[in-house]
């Protein structure tokens, strides 16, 4: 009677230890709820190949960078959390790196005056370089 009293508390307590964790994941998805849904709509809106490689090759930079959060996990949700954070991470980059190229596109298209007085100064001062060599 004793071992099944023992087996029956040993199975509350790691039933209660899961029910943390799962709720401890759920308290973070909801933390993260907006990021995630970003990443959602980010990963949905992809149709390239290329884009998809982005990702992958920024999350797994984005693994070197927090690996010691993936080493010292202690249970599989907290494993799940920090490969949620390396997703979310590594979209957000790779979005925002083309949201940046869109606008830098977008000035060399029409450049400003200013720009333009650079850019020729520029050029003829590598011109000058040229020529003295």
């Amino acid at each position: 009677m004793r071992g099944k009293l023992l087996e029956v508390f040993d199975a509350a307590a790691q039933s209660a230890r899961t029910s943390g964790r799962a709720v401890s994941l759920a308290a973070y998805y909801v933390r993260k709820r907006e990021r995630l849904d970003v990443v959602r709509t980010v990963l949905h809106g992809l149709v390239k190949t290329q884009e998809h490689e982005q990702i992958f090759r920024e999350a797994e930079r984005a693994y070197f960078r927090h690996r010691d959060a993936f080493d010292d996990a202690a249970s599989p949700s907290a494993l799940a959390r920090a490969w949620m954070d390396v997703l979310v991470e590594a979209t957000e980059k790779v979005a925002g790196d083309r949201r940046d190229a869109e606008v830098y596109a977008a000035v060399a298209a029409h450049p400003s005056r200013e720009d333009q007085e650079w850019s020729d100064a520029s050029l003829r001062i590598a011109g000058d370089r040229w020529r003295e060599q």
